[in-house]
């Protein structure tokens, strides 16, 4: 982990970056549950998943409790602190096998 100017620099790429920085970036306001995107993540044992967010988090804010998309996978959409819109998704299913069975709307 690198921290450096308002960002932290995280394994495999991924940047966090501070609120601040991002507002003077965008010359705008930061308008939380906005829906306009989610960050996705798998995990392995998703009700464990669900009962340690519940526990440590109790106030959280469901866009959607678990539930089962029709290729099989098991999912739960909620919003973070700060508004951004998080997926998780058991990872018990191969999700790229689930959506070539997945048929065409």
């Amino acid at each position: 982990m690198l921290i450096s100017a308002g960002n932290m620099i995280l394994s495999e790429g991924l940047v966090l970056q501070e609120e601040k920085y991002w507002k003077e970036f965008l010359g705008k306001e930061i308008i939380s549950e906005n829906n306009s995107c989610e960050l996705y993540f798998e995990e392995v044992d998703i009700e464990g998943f669900i009962e340690k967010l519940e526990r440590y988090y109790p106030e959280v804010k469901y866009v959607n409790r678990l539930m089962t998309h029709s290729w099989g996978q098991k999912v739960i959409r909620f919003y973070d602190p700060d508004g951004n819109l998080i997926e998780v998704g058991d990872d018990s299913c191969n999700i790229r096998t689930g959506f070539l069975n997945y048929p065409d709307t």
